[in-house]
């Protein structure tokens, strides 16, 4: 699967679950809503949570981390 088809499969209604992106260069995304990120065949928008925008290249991405709920 390409990291743009699990994006899609990540964005699908009813089957979102927390997920973090993490980047080549380290940087770790956490993303908690399916509103917070935006994607392209080339690009990907994530808002945190004080809806600051991180952009960058589809090419960027290391990984996908599951997020589990604490507690």
């Amino acid at each position: 699967m390409s990291v743009v088809q699990e994006m899609q499969a990540r964005k699908r209604p009813g089957t979102f679950a927390p997920f973090a992106i993490v980047l080549k260069d380290g940087r770790r995304l956490p993303v908690n809503r399916p509103f917070q990120f935006a994607f392209n065949e080339s690009r990907v928008v994530v808002l945190d949570e004080m809806d600051r925008v991180t952009e960058f290249l589809v090419t960027d991405i290391s990984r996908f981390e599951e997020l589990h709920p604490v507690g």
